[in-house]
């Protein structure tokens, strides 16, 4: 928590928010030169703001536009172009709300408020002339910004010409797509540069940067208010009015933007009262990671034009608006380890190890970097302090470092040179790097991997057997599990008689197992167990499985994504040393299934078709289930034509929650999803 400032602290308060607003708006790095994260930030304006108000400093820091640290430019604008005031939690927002309200002698239970996301990106006001844009300028000091024209191009959804009559002011956020600032960060990557921190920063730098650069980046332009609307008839009085407008002219506006399945049209673009707008507001608060855009907030307006006129603005911000911050979903820690690890296809994986910080929910202290390259993109050594999110609210994810905030004490990151598992050679010609061993290096994890519930589900073979078995050189592949004997369990694999009697039968039950658990139990690079599966489903044998050519195994859709080029090159190869290692054939020797049409025994009559009674639908299991698995009731949910969800969202069809369901519980009640007891399930879909 920040402390109170005083007469002493208070200048270097002052002077640190001006510096990390500058880093902001005018990096073109956009996270190079960041000084703190958007919670840092907020908790030091917040003091700031206490301080020169109970001071009576009108001319400072929190009255003005950017801290006052943003370029002025030259170009003057018509209209003021303020920032917001904030609120950040419910009481506040009424406050503000019965204030707007009174200044403009309206009711707030009345509907006079709209709501549109807050989207961080960089404000610019786009002039059309003659029905086309002519010119963009930024937000400056609210009342001069500069010209930057040049970056129209790279807007792809501003609409490049409209009505020839439409002369007007649209202004908006230049912010990227989630989908776009994935490509953008690649292009950065191809181009060896380093990666934008998030989408938000990122807005200012790819806008900043364009002029520097080799490439062009995509970007969107996402619309909330038009200036001189002298191209509509008759005059629009109200900013919903506004938005209808533009939204027929091709433009995507704010509001747009929330139009989901799990909110209607009117419930985001019909005027509400006070009530409902906090309403709204809780509800796109769970709804964020569901929307196309990164949002940060809400920004609640009144309606009106008269009754905004009549509530005025302050230098900085307007009365009649405010923006709503949501909890922070990112912050910052102290990098304080890179744990080298080597993954069971023998790839390296750099693991970071963090001061544990508490975010959206839970504490995290580690997180993967994906591959040594990572970590030059990310800028990031030993010692720095880094901006950490969970992905999707689960994954923990380093964003980036903080660079500006060194102080001469961190140490360079250096890569291993040699296989940290195995001492062997490393091979680094490509991004991810892997040891020259391949799957031999990583063969332990490998065979715990392929004896899992989730494979072949062979129990009494965990860890610490097969690292036996291994160390005493008995095993050293897959195939070689299934040449041991009742006696060689015993001795190599340290397994008591009675128990190894029981790990023999096991094994041989995994010479009968389904296709797709045997194609999940090679544990294929770059596939993973959604894409064992889909391998097994979409070529039905393993003859086929290894005839395929790249470029069909790109096209092969993995949950609800295609493979892609890159990915499927990886299950190429490995699927190539399967078959020079002869594990694959090895293990056909010892009557393992090699496809579809296998159902155990030669006699075994086909499968039943399984009715697709959960037929595109998204079903999330939660819980102690009771008359199965986890990964059983999972299957089914496979089997049913259904696609089993880790997490509850907006996109979530359905919930079987069985005893012990916690937050997942709560959340699929409060997004109204249809939730279902374990033999309730079973009776409606699988009967």
């Amino acid at each position: 928590m920040q402390r109170p400032l005083n007469d002493t602290s208070y200048p270097e308060a002052k002077r640190r928010l001006q510096e990390a607003a500058a880093s902001y708006y005018d990096s073109d790095a956009a996270g190079s030169g960041l000084l703190m994260s958007d919670e840092d930030y907020d908790a030091l304006l917040r003091s700031v703001t206490a301080y020169e108000s109970a001071n009576q400093i009108s001319d400072g820091a929190s009255s003005a536009v950017a801290s006052g640290a943003a370029l002025t430019g030259d170009v003057p604008h018509g209209t003021p172009m303020l920032s917001l005031d904030n609120a950040f939690d419910e009481g506040e927002f009424r406050q503000w709300a019965n204030r707007a309200a009174g200044l403009a002698a309206l009711d707030p239970s009345d509907p006079i408020f709209v709501l549109d996301p807050k989207m961080d990106g960089l404000s610019l006001a786009i002039h059309y002339e003659g029905g086309k844009p002519v010119r963009a300028i930024t937000r400056g000091d609210g009342r001069k910004g500069e010209d930057v024209s040049f970056v129209i191009k790279n807007l792809v959804n501003l609409p490049k010409q409209v009505a020839p009559g439409f002369e007007a002011e649209v202004r908006g956020e230049a912010i990227f797509t989630r989908e776009q600032f994935e490509a953008a960060n690649l292009q950065r990557v191809e181009n060896r540069d380093k990666v934008f921190v998030n989408a938000r920063n990122g807005a200012a730098g790819a806008l900043r940067g364009a002029g520097s650069r080799s490439y062009d980046i995509e970007m969107s332009f996402v619309a909330f208010e038009l200036i001189d609307d002298a191209a509509s008839s008759p005059r629009l009085d109200t900013a919903s009015a506004a938005m209808q407008f533009l939204e027929g002219l091709g433009f995507t506006t704010a509001r747009s933007v929330l139009i989901t399945d799990s909110l209607s049209a009117d419930a985001v673009t019909e005027p509400m009262s006070i009530d409902q707008a906090a309403a709204l507001i809780a509800e796109v608060q769970r709804l964020r990671n569901d929307l196309p855009y990164e949002l940060d907030g809400a920004v609640i307006k009144l309606d009106s034009i008269e009754a905004r006129e009549q509530a005025g603005a302050g230098s900085k911000a307007p009365r009649w608006a405010t923006a709503y911050k949501f909890p922070p979903q990112e912050v910052t820690t102290t990098l304080e380890e890179i744990i080298w690890q080597i993954g069971r296809t023998g790839v390296l994986t750099p693991r970071a190890r963090m001061v544990p910080v508490f975010c959206a929910g839970s504490t995290i202290e580690y997180a993967t970097l994906h591959n040594p390259a990572q970590i030059e993109l990310k800028d990031l050594m030993i010692g720095d302090t880094i901006v950490v999110r969970k992905a999707g609210d689960v994954i923990p994810e380093i964003l980036g470092s903080l660079p500006a905030l060194r102080d001469g004490s961190q140490v360079q990151i250096q890569a291993p040179d040699a296989c940290p598992q195995c001492g062997g050679e490393l091979d680094a010609s490509q991004e991810r790097w892997r040891c020259t061993k391949g799957r031999a290096c990583g063969i332990k994890p490998v065979l715990v991997y392929a004896m899992s519930r989730k494979a072949l589900d062979v129990e009494g073979l965990g860890k610490v057997q097969i690292g036996n078995l291994v160390d005493s050189g008995k095993v050293s592949d897959l195939a070689d599990m299934f040449d041991l004997t009742e006696q060689d369990l015993v001795d190599h694999g340290k397994i008591a008689p009675k128990n190894a009697i029981k790990v023999y039968e096991g094994l041989e039950a995994a010479l009968r197992a389904p296709f797709e658990r045997v194609v999940i139990a090679l544990g294929i690079r770059s596939a993973g167990e959604s894409g064992g599966r889909a391998l097994a489903q979409r070529f039905g044998s393993m003859a086929a499985i290894l005839a395929a050519s790249v470029d069909e195994l790109a096209d092969m859709v993995v949950s609800v994504n295609k493979l892609g080029t890159s990915r499927a090159e990886n299950v190429r190869a490995d699927l190539d040393e399967l078959v020079e290692t002869r594990v694959i054939a090895r293990l056909d020797e010892a009557g393992m299934t090699m496809s579809s049409q296998q159902a155990g025994s030669a006699d075994s009559a086909p499968a039943q078709q399984v009715e697709q009674t959960l037929a595109g639908m998204a079903v999330c299991v939660t819980g102690t289930m009771v008359s199965r698995t986890r990964d059983e009731m999972q299957q089914l949910v496979r089997d049913l034509g259904g696609r089993p969800a880790s997490s509850v969202s907006g996109k979530t069809d359905l919930l079987v929650a069985g005893p012990g369901a916690g937050s997942k519980l709560a959340k699929a009640e409060q997004l109204g999803i249809t939730v279902l007891d374990e033999q309730a399930f079973l009776a409606q879909y699988a009967s």
